[in-house]
């Protein structure tokens, strides 16, 4: 049996231990939180940027080389030729910057594989068909433009909206992480105040009821001795605060129980004292 103030002190601690798992269970899962938040706002949306960038570029190129076709002069070619090489300046650009936000070696490696290689398919094809407008072959160049250039720079999109579509599923499904994360934590939040609030309860109706019947017990002895009833021995199984309490009733009630013996004792010496003088 624990004592009234060993059970007080016990529910500090199991108190103070539910506390520190609440903050340490919080910390980790919020980190966790943290950590999906900076992927989906940083890292996710920085690569769908880079890639709507990407698609937007390799777009204008396409359109520049099909307006070079038109063009009357060299000049002209020549400035819509080094606004396709410009344009693939910034490409090459938005890649490298891509390459340093993918985090593991697979995601590397396959980037290199289908883009870069698809890329190192195509710019050679677009490469030759301005060398062509430069020398002034106009037909060859349009027809190489229809055969393999547009194929080509087709086969570019479709993987850039194949990995945006990608992208955006990747951030949708993290996003979605978040709120599951942000919604298991306010769960668990909820359900620890309310076990703590149970066994709060729980413990105040234990120690209540505790002084109930330890004052009740207290209560009773100290009526039996106003009675003069001293017979009834003062029992305690329990050790707790108010065993000193009974015990000292206890001591009284002996002491008393002694000075009632000796007063009656003496009662009686007096009154045989009595009879035998009269």
């Amino acid at each position: 049996n624990f004592s009234i103030s060993a059970r007080l002190y016990l529910v500090s601690l199991v108190l103070i231990a539910a506390l520190t798992a609440l903050a340490i269970s919080n910390w980790v899962q919020l980190g966790q939180v943290h950590e999906l938040a900076r992927s989906a706002g940083t890292v996710k949306v920085l690569q769908l940027e880079l890639i709507a960038s990407t698609e937007l570029k390799v777009t204008q190129v396409l359109s520049d080389m099909r307006q070079a076709l038109v063009m009357r002069t060299a000049a002209d070619t020549e400035l819509a030729a080094q606004g396709i090489q410009a344009k693939r300046a910034q490409i090459s650009k938005n890649d490298d910057d891509y390459l340093k936000e993918i985090t593991t070696q697979q995601g590397r490696d396959a980037f290199q594989r289908d883009w870069l290689q698809l890329q190192a398919v195509t710019w050679p094809v677009a490469v030759a068909n301005i060398d062509m407008l430069r020398e002034g072959k106009a037909d060859e160049a349009k027809a190489m433009m229809i055969e393999k250039t547009i194929p080509a720079f087709a086969r570019m999109q479709e993987w850039l909206g194949a990995a945006r579509a990608a992208q955006g599923k990747e951030l949708g499904t993290e996003v979605e992480a978040i709120g599951t994360a942000v919604d298991s934590i306010r769960l668990y939040l909820a359900g620890l105040v309310a076990a703590i609030a149970v066994g709060l309860l729980a413990f105040s109706w234990s120690i209540a009821r505790t002084l109930r019947l330890r004052v009740t017990v207290s209560q009773e002895v100290a009526d039996r001795v106003r009675e003069g009833d001293f017979t009834v021995v003062v029992q305690d199984p329990v050790r707790d605060e108010f065993s000193p309490l009974l015990q000292s009733l206890s001591t009284m009630q002996a002491s008393l129980t002694e000075v009632v013996g000796t007063v009656r004792a003496n009662a009686d010496s007096v009154a045989t004292a009595s009879a035998e003088i009269a």
